[in-house]
């Protein structure tokens, strides 16, 4: 597969304040500070509000319940801007959302013969269209793109007269229906399912590649975009070589892309936990596994909101540009989560800058630039990425004009 560069774009900040570095430092007012700053350190009698000194926690920059990995102690919030006095001068820093990028969806849809055994007095297959229907024709879908593909496609029989399924990769480059935007593109998909007939087995992993490569190729063309697979199978795979610990591999290189597809998964059949193994190698943490005694067309709906808003939040931006379109300081830059709730004001957590992927904490998180050197591109590790897109209703900003916080502070 390919790499590029991934691009992002921002709407115009809310608030700009000039740095004023140079000029006697002047306290935040007391009354809409979430927290005291003295000498990089909150002090103990401020209220923290959901920000924790990573100092005095043993610098591990462990976050406080309710904010993800990354958290540190050396700035404060005031009506929503980010003050810092770590470098001995007041600044106030200018507030970049992340503008929600189009998101496109590629269903990859398990055709086997499996898919019409019953459960609860009717066919898998039936229970999962009918979810897939509501999900393309709900109106909070509008304006997301989607695709279909089926797998495994018949490829003539064997000598015993069984039915083979194609291992070919290319035979699953071309979707049954190409990528378009929601609504208009609802029809097309509804009626491909109404006459798909399911058969054969379950070749994942050509699958699975040839689906990432069709989304590679229409996302180089469209890198304004975001792409990410839904995998929806109803067994563990089987066919043409295909294993967990093989299909996993294809849904990691998919993830590993320098603009990532992720691959989501979602498992119709209690018994399919293996599948976590391809979620989380596809950067998507974990398998939505339904329990088909249960009401399966209502929990599939459940997995596809819980992905579409998953994959909407993304984990890397372009830095912005500066008030007058030069560059900016990329000493200067810091990185906030802000919480969902109280109507968007949530407590904000100040995600701390590592030197690289490879110092990405596991557990702790952080961010980075794409090139140290000559960055355009912020990212964030794992850790705090999944973070984030466990609060679905959650906000990353990218703030410009305070000195950056960083894990290991020199």
């Amino acid at each position: 597969m390919n790499k590029w560069s991934k691009m992002h774009r921002y709407v115009a900040p809310a608030m700009s304040v000039a740095c004023a570095s140079g000029q006697s430092p002047s306290p935040p007012p007391p009354t809409t500070t979430d927290a005291s700053v003295r000498d990089g350190r909150i002090s103990q009698d401020a209220p923290s509000s959901g920000i924790t000194d990573a100092a005095s926690s043993g610098g591990s920059g462990a976050a406080s319940e309710g904010s993800i990995p990354g958290i540190a102690g050396t700035m404060v919030f005031v009506d929503g801007s980010l003050t810092s006095r770590t470098d001995g001068a007041a600044c106030a820093a200018t507030a970049f959302q992340a503008e929600e990028r189009k998101l496109d969806l590629l269903v990859l849809m398990d055709g086997s013969g499996s898919m019409l055994d019953p459960v609860n007095g009717a066919r898998k297959w039936d229970l999962v269209v009918s979810a897939l229907n509501t999900f393309v024709t709900d109106p909070d879908s509008a304006g997301i793109g989607v695709a279909l593909t089926y797998f495994g496609f018949p490829a003539g029989f064997d000598d015993a007269g069984d039915l083979v399924v194609s291992c070919t990769v290319s035979d699953y480059e071309t979707p049954s229906v190409p990528f378009g935007d929601l609504p208009t593109n609802s029809q097309p998909f509804v009626a491909s399912l109404a006459a798909y007939k399911p058969e054969g087995g379950t070749p994942t992993r050509p699958a699975l590649e040839g689906a990432l490569n069709y989304a590679e190729a229409w996302l180089v063309r469209h890198l304004t975009r975001r792409v990410a697979v839904v995998l929806a199978t109803d067994g563990e795979p089987n066919d043409c070589d295909s294993t967990v610990d093989a299909v996993a591999e294809v849904a990691e290189d998919g993830a590993e892309l320098t603009t990532p597809i992720l691959t989501y998964v979602i498992g119709v059949g209690a018994s399919l936990t293996s599948l976590d193994q391809v979620a989380t190698a596809g950067g998507t943490g974990h398998a939505y596994i339904i329990d088909t005694t249960q009401d399966t067309t209502a929990r599939f709906i459940d997995a596809m909101n819980a992905i579409r808003s998953r994959a909407i939040l993304p984990c890397d931006y372009e830095i912005p540009r500066a008030a007058d379109g030069g560059e900016v300081d990329t000493g200067k830059v810091n990185v906030t989560f802000t919480a969902s709730g109280d109507g968007g004001r949530g407590p904000k957590t100040l995600i701390l800058q590592v030197p690289s992927a490879n110092d990405c904490d596991p557990n702790d998180g952080g961010w980075y630039y794409d090139d140290p050197v000559a960055p355009t591109t912020i990212k964030l590790c794992r850790a705090s990425c999944d973070g984030a897109k466990a609060d679905l209703g959650g906000r990353i900003d990218v703030l410009v004009g305070c000195k950056t916080a960083t894990a290991n502070p020199p």
